[in-house]
């Protein structure tokens, strides 16, 4: 059984504990047992007299941890008590300074704490409590908003020379960044981009995000919140100008053994109506996971957990449907694309929302073409890779696949 689906911590048990800059965590080896003693508590995970008197750790069993350093804590207390937890999950920013400063640039490690400490317990759907942590504040203005002013204004040239070196303008800061999970069990079973799986496996997952979206729907009030920034970030123009000027050239040189005229004029859509499916996918619906990959799922016998919550976001439900289909199946069944949309609109419908499948369909693809611009611009950055398999030579051509099959 897993403990996550029936304990909620109530929200006056999130207050983070007070951090100076220099007592957050940087990286495991720099935790102590004074620092997850104070969070422990602060969370309300263990009592106000319970102690951590020593730990170790190792990497989780599941999960790739591409974006971060994620290990598991075994902790020992100075008494055994009901309730305190054996291990708990705790997450760090990448130590690569390069993808380091990709993901500050929209905030990714500051917006996954500000979701567990204030939204996760509203979220109707198995997900990891969260045990504490916290991060250094943002310097004033948002990363984002600077640099879409400064993309606004440059050159289209200039989209392509940052898409290439990122690290010319996306620097590392010297934030320090550290989170503790419930740890959901050792027993997952995670089914990375290299082995995604079939489509009914799926559906479990479907229906979670289902009940996720109906939970929150219309709840505009939440567009605002520091965790839910817009799903791909606000920088449309850079990303049409780099696909134009750089990726789609390095997309046709490393696909060329596959990439079939009906691909190529997929590219020429994603780019004509790269704007235009910013809009739709960032339009304010209710709160979205933002990245249903299925290795951000751990399946235990069947039975589905989200995590890495980082990218949640107001927005469009369709979003969230796209990533999990395009990310998931092969794109040239149409019949495992329809039982996985079909799946989530009746559960939707169940829940009180009844939309129009055709309008909900052109949405989804939509979002799956904005997705593709963005899996095709991580062709020109370092991003982590699945060992040896970069994401896009896995992600890619399920888009291209599922917006051909799916073309009316």
């Amino acid at each position: 059984m897993i403990s996550i689906r029936s304990v909620r911590m109530p929200s006056t048990a999130m207050t983070l504990a007070a951090n100076a800059p220099h007592d957050i965590p940087e990286q495991p080896h720099e935790l102590s047992v004074q620092w997850l003693t104070t969070q422990l508590r602060a969370s309300n995970t263990i009592g106000p007299e319970a102690e951590v008197r020593s730990f170790d750790y190792t990497p989780p069993s599941a999960g790739n941890a591409m974006s971060g350093v994620t290990v598991r804590l075994r902790l020992g207390y100075d008494q055994d008590r009901p309730g305190q937890p054996a291990t708990v999950i705790a997450k760090f920013a990448a130590a690569d300074p390069v993808v380091k400063g990709m993901l500050e640039a929209a905030d990714t490690y500051g917006r996954e704490i500000a979701f567990y400490r204030d939204l996760q317990q509203q979220v109707p759907i198995p997900s990891p409590r969260f045990c504490g942590g916290g991060c250094d504040p943002a310097p004033a203005g948002a990363i984002l908003q600077k640099l879409q002013r400064i993309y606004d204004y440059a050159p289209a040239a200039m989209h392509g020379f940052t898409a290439r070196r990122p690290e010319k303008l996306l620097r590392a800061s010297k934030r320090r960044y550290a989170l503790l999970l419930e740890d959901v069990g050792e027993d997952a079973v995670v089914h990375d981009l290299i082995t995604p799986p079939p489509a009914a496996l799926l559906l479990p997952v479907v229906a979670q995000l289902a009940d996720l979206h109906a939970h929150f729907w219309g709840q505009h009030e939440l567009a605002d919140h520091p965790a839910l920034q817009p799903p791909l970030g606000q920088l449309p123009r850079f990303y049409r100008n780099a696909l134009d000027r750089l990726c789609r050239d390095m997309a046709n040189e490393r696909f060329a053994g596959w990439l079939t005229p009906a691909h190529h004029a997929i590219y020429d859509e994603m780019y004509e109506s790269l704007l235009t499916d910013f809009e739709i996918v960032q339009r304010p619906v209710t709160l979205v996971h933002g990245d249903p990959r299925s290795d951000n799922v751990l399946f235990f016998d069947g039975e589905p957990v989200l995590v890495d919550w980082a990218l949640a976001a107001f927005a469009n439900p369709a979003f969230d449907l796209a990533y999990l289909v395009t990310a998931s199946l092969s794109g040239e069944e149409r019949g495992d694309i329809d039982l996985v949309v079909d799946s989530y609109l009746q559960r939707l419908a169940t829940r009180g929302h009844q939309l129009d499948p055709d309008q909900f369909r052109n949405e989804m693809r939509a979002s799956a073409r904005a997705i593709g611009v963005q899996v095709t611009l991580g062709l020109a950055t370092p991003m982590p890779h699945y060992g040896e398999h970069h994401p896009a030579d896995l992600w890619v051509p399920r888009i291209l696949n599922y917006l051909v099959t799916t073309a009316s």
